[in-house]
Order: C-alpha cells, then structure tokens, then sequence
C-alpha cells in the first residue's frame, strides 16, 4: 500500500516564529492519523438508515446544521440534508465497513480518505487571526464548542469547526482543508499569524 504523505510536510516544522517569539500568540500543528469518509443517503429513507448508521459508527448522528458530534475520536458534521462526513482514526477501514453494510439504495458511501489536510489552532490569538480572512463570526456566543462551519479564507475552501469544551484557556479550531490547497493556506495562515507571532508543534492524532 503506497505509503501515505503530508502535503505540509516540506512547510510545517516545529518552532516559534513572527514578530513575538517569547510569546507566541498562536499555536499551530498539523493533525495526522485522521481518515475521512462521506456518506450520502436519500430523503425517502434517510430517517430509517440514519439509526443504522448511528450503531456502525459508534456516534450519535448530528440533529442540526452548524454543530459536529464529537465521539469514541470520531467527528461527524451533518454538512447538507442526508449528507454526512465522518472523521475516524486512521486504519479502523471505516469506509470499507460502511460500504459492506449500505447498499446503494440506502447510501453511497464514499472514501475522502487523506483528501483534507487537518490542522489545529489554537492561542488566545486564534480568533483575530482566523477572522483577517474568515467571514464567520468566531464569537463564544455565537460559535461555541463543537460549531463548525464550512466557508473560504483566501479564496480557499475550507471547514473550521471548534474542538475544545469550553473549559481552555483559549479556544481550540480544526480546519480541514483541501490537500492540494494546503501549502497555499499554510502561507496565508503564517503570514496572519506573525503580527502576534506563532508557534509550530510537532504533528498529533
């Protein structure tokens, strides 16, 4: 099996960088060990296949748009009516599992596989600098743990969701973005990110 490579790989490396490297504003590290699958159902049956699939995954469904379930290290985001992502650790064969158990009838289940690269944000910088080029409002009140949301930054799709429980010092984001953007986007975020400067850890699950 080839093996499996960060885009990021040759750009994200450990350190502390921008204008205050005593004390970074940001901390930044590239999420690794991550597989991705989507799974699509049909408006007819969806309500029947949902419960199903709630048992295979091992994770309740989301019961609305804009709010991720976190569960067992799985991360599910209802991204469109019948439309699921799942987020699972690497090697479990979740798409594989899923497509043996859903015939087509009842959803296509489609392997994103390492499509997406993942960071983490983090910092009590993290929502100045995602809001220099995100049009959503990163608020507590308005986005709290578990809110995602899909949008662009830099003409670069991408979707944020927000991981910590409320209880860090400063809250945590995950943007997935698109693995042949990732470069483009680490530049765009570095740059935003050296006014308060910003610290780069080793990649983690």
């Amino acid at each position: 099996m080839p093996e499996r490579r960060s885009a990021l790989a040759a750009v994200c490396r450990p350190g502390t960088f921008g204008a205050r490297p005593e004390a970074p504003g940001l901390e930044v590290r590239e999420v690794v060990g991550r597989d991705l699958v989507q799974v699509a159902g049909w408006p007819d049956n969806f309500a029947t296949v949902a419960p199903r699939l709630a048992e295979a995954i091992e994770a309740p469904l989301p019961e609305r748009f804009g709010r991720a379930v976190s569960a067992g290290g799985r991360r599910v985001f209802l991204l469109a009516p019948e439309r699921l992502w799942i987020a699972a650790p690497d090697g479990e064969g979740l798409g594989k599992r899923l497509a043996d158990r859903f015939t087509a009838e009842e959803a296509v289940v489609t392997e994103l596989g390492h499509s997406r690269s993942i960071l983490r944000v983090t910092g009590p910088a993290a929502r100045s600098v995602l809001a220099k080029g995100l049009p959503v409002d990163l608020d507590e009140r308005v986005f709290p743990p578990q809110a995602f949301a899909q949008s662009a930054i830099h003409h670069i799709g991408l979707l944020l969701h927000r991981v910590d429980e409320g209880q860090a010092a400063a809250p945590v984001f995950e943007l997935y973005v698109a693995r042949g953007f990732a470069v483009s986007f680490w530049d765009w975020l570095t740059h935003a990110a050296s006014e308060p400067g910003y610290r780069v850890t080793a990649p983690a699950a």
